[in-house]
């Protein structure tokens, strides 16, 4: 995957966990690096799962953990890193919104409305879950504040521990 990613993190930190020696091959996206692992041409990826599924399924792949702190539902028999011996090894991505700073405040409460209303449908968590997404429950504003603060200072750590930087 590309330099800097969230991918490339999250490899980054398992070699350092896991003290092995990978060598980072950058692809642009993960099509293309998909398509290098099914072709052997490389030996291991961390990628998200919603795009490596139809080949997990398919038999193509073989999925040996994964990075999140709980397992998936859509692969209950695949370990996380941490029950595979790493107790403290943790990666995932994650989505949210965002609007420009000036919004105005009721414009901000209309859409936190339609989002958490979204987050708590049973029929888009089960779409979504069925993807291998976890849907998180909706925030305040002061939690999703420091999440951000702890993902910001955990994959800053990743970055400085590697000598991570954008060219």
């Amino acid at each position: 995957m590309g330099l800097g990613n969230a991918l490339q993190l999250a490899t980054e930190m398992l070699k350092t966990e896991l003290g092995i020696q990978v060598t980072h091959v950058p692809y642009n996206g993960s099509a293309p690096a998909l398509s290098a692992l099914l072709a052997n041409d490389t030996q291991l990826m961390v990628d998200v799962v919603s795009t490596s599924l139809p080949h997990i399924r398919a038999g193509k792949l073989k999925a040996l953990a994964v990075t999140g702190r709980q397992r998936l539902d859509v692969l209950p028999n695949v370990p996380t890193v941490a029950e595979s011996g790493y107790p403290n090894f943790q990666a995932a991505t994650w989505f949210g919104l965002a609007v420009p700073a000036q919004t105005p405040p009721e414009a901000v409460a209309k859409l936190r409305a339609a989002a958490d209303s979204v987050l708590k449908d049973p029929k888009f968590r089960a779409t979504f879950s069925e993807l291998g997404f976890v849907v998180q429950s909706p925030r305040t504003q002061a939690e999703i504040d420091r999440y951000i603060e702890a993902d910001r200072e955990h994959w800053g750590k990743v970055i400085r521990a590697n000598n991570i930087a954008l060219d």
